[in-house]
């Protein structure tokens, strides 16, 4: 049986454009969706609502579950929303686990106190119970947030160091685990299985997500920065967005009813980078620039990585074709700091109304994160890995009043366990073709976002060796 809370949402225009980064407030269960300098921190939780997998839960059971309960909340709600943008009015964060009866909750998360900026706009929500004074409900990281905005910054940070890391499983072993996919695939009994491997992260204090985000965001402008419910990452794959929050939209009447994914699939790691630093001569900038338009090249001409890549296509275009019209792009060379992808936009304009929710979980998990066929992969990854994937690789994400909302697939990205532990996880996908040496370097490329948030400079022999 849900609980459904009754809440009063406020939302009213800030005067001027807030640095978010510089509003972070919450050491520990910091809740913020960052990319570039637009997005939102909040603080606080107004309502919340939790699945637990239960015997007999079948892959749609969490997002049902919390759909439901985010459904009748938004009704029971009383809103009042000055700006009118998607992501103003009522609010929630949330993030799901990968496997249906994975040990791993999902949750939605709807913050007390929120600041958002888009589109040269910013906005402040707060939310409570509809029959109390809001403010008297406040958690002190609420109230820090508050007064961050009224004085423009919410102070220092506390830092911490790493201790110690280790691979699970080690590189030999995981190679191995490479190996034996391979066979599987060259058997016949799939045709991709997306592998995976995880790092323990032990720190010699508690550790600060602030730091982490702070340092995401610094180096990756230009993926979705998250942190959910002490999932904390940095991704580059939009697995189901409001076409309108992508093109930087008003909220519009009739509701915008198209869906926006990038398939990302096929990768290389990034030996250059992308954009010339200050402080790069002219011919420095050249020789950068022809390395990655051949890496660029070589990933493009790569037949394993175009296989792999329209496989993952496939899976998406196929399930949002049954719910609505579809367009794809041109394939087209994503370059980041640490890697390039193959990417594919979607748009599809759905034939009926759906929760962007429902529509991440129909889309989940695509053959990008688990592999073709999916029943198939999935069963050889639970056979195979050795560690849970928790939240790794599942949706995270907003919703918002009017069904609005941004969903990632949860990748470059570590699970804050304890004051001092953390795991994160990174992964490749197999093809019958796939060298596990290649494999294994393409997953350090991965590691590198969080590694770099942790001050981790390298994983090699598994001694921690600090940048610092």
């Amino acid at each position: 049986m849900l609980t459904i809370p009754h809440l009063r949402s406020q939302t009213s225009a800030l005067p001027d454009l807030p640095n978010l980064r510089s509003l972070l407030t919450a050491p520990r269960n910091q809740l913020a969706w960052i990319r570039g300098d637009d997005g939102v921190v909040a603080a606080g939780i107004a309502a919340q609502e939790t699945h637990v997998p239960q015997r007999g839960d079948d892959a749609e059971s969490r997002f049902n579950h919390l759909t439901t309960w985010w459904n009748a909340t938004e009704l029971q709600a009383e809103v009042r929303d000055e700006v009118r943008v998607p992501g103003s009015g009522l609010f929630a964060f949330g993030s799901f686990s990968f496997a249906a009866q994975s040990p791993a909750a999902s949750t939605l998360i709807i913050p007390q106190v929120l600041v958002g900026r888009r589109a040269g706009k910013a906005w402040l929500t707060i939310i409570g119970p509809d029959d109390v004074d809001v403010f008297e409900t406040l958690a002190p990281e609420a109230k820090a947030l508050l007064d961050a905005v009224l004085k423009g910054s919410a102070g220092s940070f506390t830092q911490f160091s790493v201790e110690n890391v280790h691979e699970i499983p080690d590189p030999l072993e995981w190679q191995a685990q490479v190996e034996l996919v391979t066979n599987k695939i060259r058997a016949g009994e799939a045709e991709k299985v997306v592998l995976s491997r995880t790092l323990a992260i032990e720190t010699d204090s508690d550790i600060d997500e602030r730091v982490l985000l702070d340092r995401l965001c610094d180096s990756y402008p230009s993926t979705w920065v998250f942190a959910v419910d002490g999932l904390i990452g940095a991704s580059p794959e939009m697995l189901a967005a409001s076409a309108a929050i992508i093109e930087d939209s008003d909220i519009t009447s009739p509701q915008d009813s198209r869906v926006f994914a990038r398939v990302l699939a096929g990768t290389l790691p990034n030996r250059t980078e992308s954009v010339a630093g200050i402080g790069t001569s002219l011919s420095q900038h050249a020789n950068s620039t022809a390395e990655h338009d051949e890496q660029s090249r070589l990933l493009v001409a790569s037949e394993k990585d175009q296989i792999e890549h329209q496989v993952a296509v496939e899976s998406v275009v196929n399930t949002l074709s049954g719910v609505g019209t579809v367009t794809t792009s041109e394939t087209f060379v994503l370059p980041l700091p640490n890697v390039l992808h193959l990417a594919t936009d979607v748009v599809a304009e759905l034939h009926s109304s759906r929760s962007i929710i429902d529509v991440a979980g129909l889309l989940h998990p695509t053959a990008a994160l688990g592999g073709h066929p999916n029943d198939t992969a999935l069963s050889i990854i639970e056979d195979v890995e050795v560690t849970d994937r928790d939240r790794y690789g599942a949706p995270v994400g907003w919703v918002s009043s009017g069904n609005y909302g941004q969903w990632c697939v949860a990748l470059r990205c570590a699970k804050i366990d304890a004051n001092r532990q953390a795991r994160a996880w990174a992964g490749g996908g197999i093809m019958a073709d796939s060298i596990p040496s290649s494999e294994l370097t393409e997953t350090e490329a991965k590691f590198e976002p969080i590694m770099g948030a942790f001050n981790i400079a390298t994983l090699g022999q598994r001694v921690l060796q600090s940048r610092l």
